[in-house]
């Protein structure tokens, strides 16, 4: 009695066993050029019912397992990082394992995936760190789905002498007054926001000296601003000040968040 056949799991045409009767025989009569399927006997038949079965089982293996590498390629081409991003991705770990106390219980396994989910953003930082390589950029927490990354040295990075926004650069400029741009613009070139308030006050009982020799422009709120101030941050305590103040050692605090995945 024939067996009933399985897909096989090696390279055998067959699972079950071959009569070598019934294969000289098939093999004869398919010899000859005028050979038709009712021209066969049954165990004949039953053979080629069998090659055939065994044939749409490998060919249904051999879609599955196309399908499946083509998804993992597509999956490859999604974690795949180039050089460059690769190299930020090293820095930003560099520094999240060197800052790892302030990261506020976010872990680096979150952080990576969601870096690799946002290719842009991972390009933006990469920016930040190659043009304000002093500010010690690394993850601070999390905020409405959002993983935080914020500039958190003790002298405040990048460039001084700025003022808050746009506004309050024209004033300057009008009263014939230079400054070196502001802080709203320098942080919309790289995607990013001045650090919030509320970020930045836990940071003085972690980061020794926070801006005891420098001031950083925060994230001002509307009714602060329309008061014709800015909020900063300086010798670790949160205050304001003319949003047109421009002294020689006030930067900004950048902050950028990246989605969680």
């Amino acid at each position: 009695m024939r067996t009933e056949l399985k897909a096989p799991d090696n390279d055998d045409v067959l699972a079950t066993p071959i009569d070598p009767g019934t294969l000289n025989r098939l093999e004869e009569a398919l010899g000859k050029p005028d050979t038709k399927l009712e021209d066969l006997d049954e165990d004949g038949l039953a053979l080629i019912r069998d090659m055939v079965t065994q044939l749409r089982a490998r060919q249904e293996v051999a879609t599955q397992v196309d399908s499946d590498s083509a998804h993992r390629t597509e999956e490859e081409k999604y974690n795949e990082l180039s050089p460059e991003r690769a190299v930020t991705l090293a820095d930003l770990k560099a520094n999240y394992d060197r800052l790892v106390h302030l990261a506020n219980g976010v872990t680096w396994a979150d952080t990576g995936k969601a870096l690799r989910a946002s290719p842009e953003k991972l390009d933006k930082l990469g920016e930040i760190l190659k043009a304000r390589p002093n500010g010690d950029l690394t993850v601070t927490g999390r905020e409405k789905g959002e993983i935080m990354f914020g500039e958190v040295a003790a002298k405040c990075p990048g460039v001084k002498n700025i003022v808050y926004d746009r506004e309050a650069q024209t004033l300057i400029v009008r009263r014939g007054e230079t400054c070196n741009g502001n802080a709203m613009d320098i942080a919309a070139s790289f995607d990013a926001k001045p650090m919030l308030p509320n970020h930045y006050e836990p940071l003085s009982g972690k980061v020794p000296g926070l801006d005891d020799e420098t001031w950083a422009l925060l994230l001002t709120d509307d009714s602060t601003r329309k008061s014709g101030d800015a909020i900063y941050g300086g010798y670790g305590i949160v205050s304001k000040n003319n949003a047109t103040n421009h002294l020689g050692r006030r930067g900004v605090r950048l902050e950028l968040g990246v989605k969680e995945v």
